[in-house]
């Protein structure tokens, strides 16, 4: 009996054990596979830990509750080579609607060889090709993606470009780069792909010179669209936390829905373009946003550099802050040449340093258009700027135009001792110059825009004319008031007129007819009647 019990505690172990396996596994020929995954320890040698090389397979990765297992790639090669495939991955009881990811799910952790992604592509080589063509899904699972020097997390591998799909659903994702890779999107190349998150807890750290989500030291021109889940992205130095790495950025950020936190690496925004220009757009429409610029970087918009894109902000609740001397909207320590503009939700952008809340960072520029047609927006400058205008030691030849909503404007404080004058709520900030071509007025496109100013809330009064009915320019009526406020008064409803009652109207046709006939029948029966009292009465 002893020896039958030894027999079976070893048979457990046995079952129970993670297997090492040093050589790979491929998948190498077409159709539908299913690899299930039960706490190996799955190690490449001159290859992935898992390698799918034929571009047309579609394979579905099965994490086994209550496991975890680990690949790693060799030197140039990822933890998990997806390469032109279309890759599912998920933990056991995902596939339901209802499925939410606990502590028991199955846990993956993918780590990259050198210049190669955890997930996605390996270092670009001939031999090896190492391209991100295809697509890969997350639906579920607890995921920890790690890319080595120069590749993402999630996404690229060095100079291996990023041209498939990312898409998050559900799950725990961890993803992060040592250096010079987003967490999830592109290392150093360009993003000609995207990433797309509706589910789920993601968390996505870049490295050097990358975003967290996005681009890494290259251009960015894929999109980025979030509609769902809990995410935080950190960008590294030069970048943005969902946008750009250190470069141009002309791709485009969706925001619709979840909960977003992105932070900006030093130069870079919270969410647009590192150190360099935004030619891309930010969209959001929903969702609860939170950015926060690096030192110089706007919190939406650009990094330390030149802006020429576009902001567009239509619902949800959006907080941003400028990290140092960057706007908490706009552009960040440079000129600002493009649009903001903001249609619903509601905003609250707070400029640090010497930047506006909505415009220009420190000595900046205000070249673009800022236009509010509704929602609830406050913007603070910070010290020595403007609510809403260029930088201190900027310029603001641009426009300024409210046309509904609810929009406070509130100046920085004045600590500049040579400021002979505090900066204003809307226009240019200390040390700064108003053109003469520079436009800031209210334009209702119906009802009455009240505005009222002052040097601060407790002593704004209205101004003369107010409200407003028409398109009036208020660049001279506010350029020494640090506190404005602007409230849209719809115009009264059109009364619906009550329904009027129908007059008496003539019997004709048909309708007379029947009127004469019981007309006639009450006739006979009054003369039946007299006839028959007649007769008793006899």
């Amino acid at each position: 009996m002893k020896k039958l019990w030894i027999l079976l505690f070893a048979l457990t172990m046995c079952i129970a054990a993670p297997a090492l396996a040093d050589a790979p596994v491929v998948i190498n020929t077409p159709g539908e596979h299913t690899i299930t995954l039960s706490g190996e320890n799955i190690v490449g040698v001159d290859s992935p830990a898992i390698n799918i090389t034929e571009p047309h397979a579609k394979v579905t990765i099965l994490l086994k509750n209550g496991t975890t297992t680990t690949l790693t790639g060799d030197d140039n090669y990822a933890g998990l080579y997806i390469g032109s495939a279309d890759v599912v991955i998920r933990c056991e009881g995902s596939d339901k609607e209802s499925h939410t990811c606990t502590d028991t799910c199955g846990k993956l952790i993918a780590n990259g060889g050198n210049h190669s992604a955890g997930i996605g592509g390996n270092n670009y080589d001939e031999s090896i090709g190492g391209a991100f063509n295809g697509s890969l899904t997350i639906m579920g699972g607890h995921i920890n993606a790690n890319g080595d020097r120069w590749a993402a997390g999630i996404g690229g591998g060095n100079n291996s470009a990023f041209n498939g799909e990312v898409n998050i659903t559900g799950g725990v994702v961890t993803a992060t780069s040592v250096s010079w890779g987003a967490g999830i999107g592109a290392a150093r190349n360009n993003m000609n792909g995207s990433v797309t998150i509706s589910g789920g807890v993601v968390t996505a750290i870049g490295g050097a010179y990358s975003a967290g989500i996005g681009s890494g030291n290259d251009d960015m021109n894929g999109t980025v669209i979030l509609s769902g889940g809990t995410v935080t992205a950190i960008g590294g130095a030069h970048s943005a936390g969902i946008g750009s790495g250190n470069d141009d950025m002309n791709g485009t950020v969706i925001i619709s829905g979840g909960t977003v936190t992105a932070t900006g690496g030093i130069y870079g925004a919270g969410i647009g373009s590192g150190f360099g220009s935004v030619s891309g757009s930010v969209i959001l429409s929903g969702g609860n946003v939170a950015a926060t610029g690096g030192a110089h970087g706007a919190g939406i918009g650009s990094g330390n550099g030149f802006m020429s894109g576009s902001v567009t902000i239509s619902g949800g609740n959006v907080t941003a802050n400028g990290g140092e001397d960057g706007a908490g909207i706009g552009a960040g320590n440079y000129s600002m040449h493009g649009t903001v503009t903001i249609s619903g939700g509601t905003v609250n952008a707070q400029g640090s340093g010497n930047a506006a809340g909505i415009g220009a960072g420190n000595s900046s520029d205000l070249d673009g258009t800022v236009e509010i047609t509704g929602g609830t927006v406050i913007a603070n400058g910070g010290n020595n700027a403007v609510g809403i205008g260029c930088g201190v030691r900027g310029s603001m030849n641009g426009n300024v135009i409210i046309k509904g909503g609810s929009v406070t404007a509130v100046a920085g404080e004045t600590s500049m001792q040579s400021a002979t004058v505090p900066a204003p709520a809307i226009g240019a900030s200390c040390h700064a110059t108003l053109s003469q071509d520079a436009v800031i007025e209210v334009n209702p496109a119906s009802g009455k825009i009240a505005v009222k100013a002052g040097a601060d809330e407790g002593s704004a009064a209205a101004l003369e004319g107010s409200p407003f009915t028409a398109k009036t320019s208020l660049k001279e009526a506010l350029k020494d008031k640090p506190y404005a406020k602007f409230e849209f008064i719809a115009p009264p409803a059109t009364p619906v007129p009550s329904p009027t009652p129908a007059p008496d109207v003539p019997a004709t046709g048909d309708s007379m007819n029947f009127a004469l006939l019981a007309s006639l029948a009450a006739v006979s029966m009054l003369g039946v009647t007299v006839l028959l009292r007649k007769r008793n009465e006899a």
